[in-house]
């Protein structure tokens, strides 16, 4: 089992010819591959957040706390790869669609709601254009289904995800006052408990603990599994991720 579908394409009759000196290729089998890394990304993202429990864990229990590069990586680690999973997921429904690449992944799509993905992927510069987030919103409309209620989950809480994920990769660095906290955190406060590895509360920094690694985790998957339970997709991780894991333990 693999996170790439594999397809055979003939592309010509082979000829036969009658001595070894005139031989030569009348004809070829072309073999493709296609990867789909939203699993990947899922299984970094799960990985990093558990890592990310057993050091806080290992880190509480000392004396004498410092800072831990290998902490804040891990945090960092699943909420960016958590992120990545979730534009990876619906760019490749769409690209499957517009493609015609039609497996388990989109069987139980209505044909009708497949070209209309395709329409929209290719609306979006197939993917060069418009917000992650909103392509899911495109697709369940065009579904025909009831998209997501932006005041209420899973929307809210992947929807501070992706605003997480932007805020630290493209990080801008500021002066943060003990009495205005950053815009985040505001936000971050409502959903997760401190980093208790941390003081600094009034920046993000002192929200990026093991139970925010877990979060993003389950907050991508939750966007995703919705997505999938309204639709009758089936993304590559649905089909694939537990058996993966099976053949690397």
């Amino acid at each position: 089992m693999s996170t790439s579908d594999q397809s055979t394409e003939p592309a010509a009759q082979v000829v036969r010819v009658s001595t070894a000196a005139e031989m030569g290729t009348a004809g070829r089998v072309r073999v493709g591959l296609r990867s789909y890394y939203s699993t990947h990304f899922l299984a970094a993202a799960q990985d990093a957040a558990d890592e990310a429990a057993d050091l806080e864990a290992e880190l509480l229990g000392q004396h004498d706390r410092r800072f831990s590069l290998r902490h804040r990586g891990l945090v960092l680690t699943a909420v960016i790869e958590s992120v990545a999973f979730l534009e990876a997921v619906i760019n490749e429904v769409l690209q499957d669609a517009t493609d015609g690449h039609i497996t388990e992944k989109l069987e139980g799509v209505d044909s009708e709601v497949r070209r209309s993905w395709a329409g929209i992927w290719e609306a979006l510069g197939q993917g060069e254009t418009g917000r992650n987030l909103e392509r899911y919103q495109a697709a369940l409309i065009a579904a025909g289904v009831e998209p997501f209620d932006k005041g209420a989950e899973p929307w809210q809480s992947a929807q501070l995800l992706v605003q997480l994920r932007n805020h630290l990769v493209h990080y801008k660095p500021a002066t943060v006052y003990s009495d205005e906290p950053e815009k985040l955190v505001t936000r971050l406060e409502h959903k997760l408990d401190p980093n208790p590895l941390s003081t600094n509360t009034g920046q993000v920094d002192g929200w990026l603990s093991a139970e925010c690694a877990r979060w993003a985790v389950d907050s991508a998957v939750a966007l995703v599994g919705a997505f999938a339970d309204r639709t009758g997709a089936r993304p590559n991780y649905m089909t694939t991720l537990d058996n993966l894991r099976r053949d690397n333990a």
